[in-house]
């Protein structure tokens, strides 16, 4: 079993680091890795009614005017009103990054438990 350092397989990152494997091998043997940990990394797009969306790791987007748009939450004012907490991003890889720093910071207010990451 390779070992693991911050969630990654340190040998598929090193060999790549050190050039002993090529781009292609190193994208494919880190996919094969996440996958055999059940977790998707895999951006859907869908069009369907003039509205487009993108889905990453069970988070949905629909894209207007040019931005990305989703649901993070809801929260309450003082008066106990519901709200929900609308995010943005300019981009299908900035969407990625926030959806991510999104549930480390769940996993770690959580206390390190694992979370079940929709795919």
């Amino acid at each position: 079993m390779e070992a693991v350092s911050m969630g990654f397989p340190q040998g598929t990152v090193r060999a790549y680091a050190e050039g002993r494997i090529r781009r292609e091998e190193f994208i494919a043997a880190f996919s094969g890795w996440q996958k055999s940990r059940g977790t998707s990394y895999d951006c859907r797009c869908t069009a369907a009614g003039g509205v487009a969306r993108v889905c990453y790791r069970g988070v949905t987007a629909t894209v207007t005017d040019g931005q990305l748009w989703w649901s993070a939450g809801v929260w309450q004012d003082r008066r106990g009103r519901e709200h929900q907490d609308m995010r943005s991003a300019g981009t299908v890889a900035e969407f990625r990054r926030m959806v991510d720093f999104a549930l480390r910071r769940e996993w770690l207010e959580g206390g390190g438990r694992c979370l079940e990451l929709m795919p």
